[in-house]
């Protein structure tokens, strides 16, 4: 991007950063490769955001929730992200109403 408008210097990436935790460091690399660990910084990341929310919410409905609407975004990473959009959207319902 930065090639096709130079004057521009800032750039705003919004829900891009939540959608794709790796793109400021893409960026910044002028590259369009994920690390070779992806899934092992997405695992921790994730981890890290799950602990926040489980120690100021009380049950893991709310937990659910709260970082469904995250998973509608992480989705877009994985190499099928529909498949993996429709499992989450699965599991929000079954995790709410106890069905499997």
């Amino acid at each position: 991007m930065q090639k096709r408008f130079p004057a521009i210097d800032h750039w705003m990436i919004g829900r891009g950063l939540i959608a794709d935790p790796f793109l400021p460091s893409m960026i910044k690399n002028d590259s369009f490769e994920y690390p070779k660990n992806k899934l092992e910084i997405f695992s921790a990341f994730h981890d890290t955001l799950y602990e926040g929310y489980s120690d100021s919410l009380s049950e893991s409905t709310h937990i659910l929730l709260k970082t469904h609407h995250f998973w509608e975004y992480f989705s877009v990473i994985f190499s099928n992200p529909h498949k993996v959009h429709k499992n989450i959207k699965k599991r929000k319902v079954s995790g709410i109403t106890g069905k499997r």
